[in-house]
């Protein structure tokens, strides 16, 4: 196996960066551990050179930012292990952080510089979402994700001192002194063997010129997690490979595992593992501030999730595929993915899936993230009003949270994308009372052949009319006379298409026969003020039938 791990590496990486080349070249590192005993299969420290010495070990003398790779063991097996789910729901939305006094506020992003909105802890995991991860370690406690880290393997952390991992950049792989690649195949290794922490074991025994045993290593072990949160972690992770940014370390049997890079791309990673074994990958030049942008820019799910394919294929040849043992008290429940709740009536099957809980903690109350609600059928981003005018509509909505959209330093705005899907925080009326934002078009009330039936003097000022209700019957020829006192105004009244403007100290004519009866609200057209949202009248038309 210690040669398949060094073929990998050089099948791999020496046709991008061979190691004939003047230039320093990245490393890359590989441990391959039975998750079960500790006993290492294969550990290759760096890629080879021509004169055969390897004075620096990559896999436990580095200590490498994990990037993300370092979320399951901080953020979500800690979280499932305090009875969250994967289904458990997280926001991910803009949310800044204010910094200690000189620094600036942080706003974390994602990769992909988006947000996503309502995700699962499974979601999150699988795309390697950053934002949503911080918040769960927010939630849950820094020192408990750490502690939990801690006892699967992590031996890393720094706790105190002026510079630490309390912080919660450790989401997301921003520690003081980073991790060992052996520390993190140690700990993957805990998931693999359903929550038992094992030792590493390098060397298994000793014995003399005449078979005498010297030294013989026992497995030293402890159960850390239980056997239901590692399965639950672990069928999350099964899907960053099938699905999720690890797709290139499918190996055509049932394994889980988890990409890492760092922002500056100084770092990638792979770990993952199988019931049989653990393994992971690293790469990275060896001044710790070189990025691999070149010829591509390197991520976990590029040559490290390569190297560990082909490694894993080949540790696991004439073995036959075997799944993860699943606990007895592991049930499956249909939840809405935007709640975490059980499905209800509303919910859109596009978000119902089934998931996996440990027995107690599934979910009993209905999804309340899916509302129904009546809109504007001209209109649907704005809640109908009686006295709008406009045809209700009834529709499904998502009732999330309110974030206020981020705007960074370039002006760029950000907001989560299931916004669009937000219930409508305003009416219709009030909608028609704030569009006015500069001059308004002339459309209809043209004068009318005959007399009016109706002659009504109306004003329109800062931010009023004068009368603000009106009625009429049905039928009626109506005729308004309306003057602007104070500064330009418009007059719309959408029920009848109609929008006039309106100068200063000038009575406009507006004439239409009342033939719909009903309420319809009328509003100025142009911008006036702060208020302005407040400039509304109603055209009652009355059928005395």
């Amino acid at each position: 196996m210690q040669n398949l791990a060094q073929e990998a590496i050089r099948t791999v990486l020496d046709p991008v960066y061979p190691l004939d080349q003047p230039e320093p070249q990245p490393e890359a590192a590989v441990v391959v551990m039975d998750p079960h005993t500790g006993h290492i299969k294969a550990m290759v420290g760096g890629r080879s050179r021509p004169d055969g010495k390897l004075l620096w070990n990559g896999a436990v003398d580095a200590r490498r930012q994990p990037g993300s790779a370092i979320k399951p063991l901080v953020v979500y097996a800690p979280a499932v292990a305090m009875g969250r789910s994967p289904g458990a729901v997280v926001d991910d939305s803009p949310k800044t952080y204010p910094q200690p006094a000189g620094q600036k506020p942080w706003t974390p992003m994602n990769y992909d510089l988006t947000f996503r909105g309502l995700v699962t802890y499974r979601e999150a995991l699988k795309d390697s979402i950053n934002v949503p991860a911080i918040k769960v370690l927010e939630e849950i406690g820094i020192r408990q994700g750490l502690e939990v880290a801690g006892r699967m393997g992590i031996s890393t952390f720094r706790w105190e001192g002026r510079t630490n991992d309390l912080g919660l950049a450790t989401a997301i792989g921003g520690l003081t002194e980073g991790v060992r690649l052996l520390d993190m195949v140690q700990a993957y290794g805990v998931l693999a063997s359903g929550g038992v922490r094992v030792e590493p074991v390098a060397v298994t025994r000793v014995v003399d010129r005449y078979g005498n045993v010297l030294y013989e290593a026992r497995p030293h072990k402890q159960v850390v997690l239980s056997d239901a949160v590692a399965y639950l972690v672990t069928d999350m992770l099964k899907d960053v490979i099938k699905a999720g940014t690890g797709r290139r370390a499918e190996i055509g049997r049932p394994a889980a595992g988890k990409t890492g890079t760092t922002d500056d791309y100084a770092d990638a990673w792979f770990i993952g593992y199988t019931p049989d074994l653990v393994a992971g990958v690293w790469m990275g030049y060896r001044d710790e501030q070189t990025p691999m942008t070149r010829p591509q820019r390197v991520v976990g799910g590029t040559y490290p999730a390569q190297i560990w394919n082909l490694v894993m294929r080949g540790a696991h040849e004439g073995l036959p595929p075997r799944d993860f043992e699943r606990p007895r008290n592991i049930v499956e429940v249909e939840i809405s993915t935007k709640s975490g709740k059980l499905p209800s009536r509303l919910t859109p099957p596009q978000f119902i899936r089934t998931e996996l809980f440990i027995r107690g903690t599934e979910p009993t109350e209905l999804d309340d993230a899916f509302v129904e609600a009546t809109v504007c059928q001209e209109n649907p981003n704005e809640l109908y009003d009686p006295f709008c005018g406009c045809t209700p509509s009834t529709r499904i909505f998502l009732n999330r949270p309110p974030v206020e959209p981020y705007v960074d330093e370039k002006g760029r705005t950000y907001a989560p994308a299931d916004q669009a899907m937000a219930l409508p925080s305003r009416s219709c009326l009030v909608s028609l009372g704030a569009q006015g934002q500069g001059e308004a078009q002339d459309q209809g009330g043209e004068p009318l052949e005959g007399e009016p039936d109706v002659v009504i003097q109306m004003t329109s000022r800062k931010y009023a009319w004068e009368p603000s209700v009106i009625r009429v019957r049905k039928g009626q020829h109506v005729r308004l006379l309306i003057t602007a006192v104070d500064v330009p105004h418009g007059f719309g009244l959408p029920g009848y298409n109609i929008y006039r403007t309106l100068p200063v100290g000038e009575a406009v004519t507006v004439d239409f026969i009342a033939e719909k009866p009903g309420t319809f609200a009328f509003f100025c057209t142009v911008y006036c003020g702060v208020d302005h949202a407040r400039h509304i009248g109603r055209l009652q038309v009355l059928d005395d039938r």
